[in-house]
């Protein structure tokens, strides 16, 4: 919801939609990657804010991936951590239902690591208010000199 008023604050549409078209997230992200990334050579630094929620094969970004790394750019994927977004929990029940749900981020974040990480990619669980403020230091950090 926080990551949603922040786009909507500053012009950005994102439409709702419960999944992606075909139930996989990763070819949309590909996709996303490749428009980012344009048909320049001039090295960019990318940054990929994402849950990882969809993700069922990682075939077309470990694709995309590897096709921004020969042109020179640097990506950073960012994944809000959903749990510092909520008040405590209320109830026994709840406290469960966050703790089963902080492992499957935790598993998500880390099977994305385990692909991702070796072609060079960067993966970061950041508070969603902390998000625009990471996105640009990262941005930063990532600065080229011809």
């Amino acid at each position: 919801a926080v990551f949603r008023r922040f786009c909507r604050d500053r012009g950005i549409e994102l439409p709702h939609r419960a999944g992606p078209p075909g139930g996989d997230k990763s070819h949309c992200l590909a996709n996303s990657l490749q428009l980012a990334a344009g048909n320049t050579r001039v090295p960019r630094s990318i940054v990929l804010i994402t849950d990882l929620d969809g993700i069922v094969d990682y075939a077309p970004l470990l694709a995309a991936v590897r096709l921004l790394t020969r042109r020179g750019h640097a990506l950073h994927v960012m994944v809000p951590h959903a749990e510092s977004a909520v008040p405590t929990a209320q109830s026994e029940l709840e406290t469960d239902l966050r703790a089963i749900y902080g492992r499957a981020e935790k598993r998500r974040l880390r099977e994305a690591t385990e692909k991702l990480a070796p072609l060079g990619v960067t993966l970061t669980m950041v508070a969603p208010n902390q998000l625009a403020q990471l996105a640009q230091r990262k941005k930063l950090e990532s600065a080229r000199v011809a």
